[in-house]
């Protein structure tokens, strides 16, 4: 890589509508500084609801990181990324963790789901799930997905990379406005 490549990166980086880039493991100290950084880029946000909608999705993503992403066992690169951007008039978070395959069809289904909802229709939803279901092994009830869609007010755009026989990459996007 040269010089010129590596400024292009700098330059891309240290935009001013670049709020957070981080890669790396996402453990307990990393979360609450992410937490802690976007709090601080966010106060002088004037929408105070936009604000509040925009910490609550960026949880919501660190959680499901924390609790969903795996240790490469083939690949010792980062295994998760953040991403959080403002334009003019929208932030946008994105979030990349490793996940085992045997998760991917399951996931999509459920981000489906959530995303074939109206506003009202999520609602719903939500309060269906949370009076029908229980605790999962790793500590969440099954609502981060609808969470974030509903505090956004928008689809979840997703992606999934394999990556080898055992491992994806799982890419969340989301524009809260």
């Amino acid at each position: 890589m040269d010089a010129e490549t590596v400024n292009d990166y700098h330059q891309q980086l240290t935009a001013p509508n670049v709020l957070l880039v981080y890669g790396g493991k996402i453990g307990k100290g990393i979360a609450s500084d992410v937490l802690s950084i976007i709090t601080n880029k966010l106060e002088m946000e004037t929408n105070t609801a936009l604000k509040k909608r925009v910490l609550h999705v960026v949880v919501e993503c660190v959680q499901n990181i924390e609790r969903h992403c795996i240790e490469p066992k083939t690949d010792a690169r980062n295994n998760a990324s953040i991403v959080i951007l403002k334009t003019d008039s929208d932030y946008v978070v994105s979030f990349c963790n490793r996940i085992d395959n045997s998760n991917v069809t399951g996931l999509k289904d459920k981000i489906e789901k959530v995303n074939s909802f109206n506003k009202e229709e999520l609602v719903d939803f939500y309060k269906f799930c949370l009076r029908n279901n229980t605790m999962s092994e790793k500590g969440g009830a099954g609502l981060g997905l609808i969470e974030i869609s509903r505090k956004s007010g928008n689809k979840i755009d997703y992606i999934f990379e394999e990556v080898d026989r055992d491992n994806s990459n799982f890419s969340l996007t989301v524009k809260i406005s």
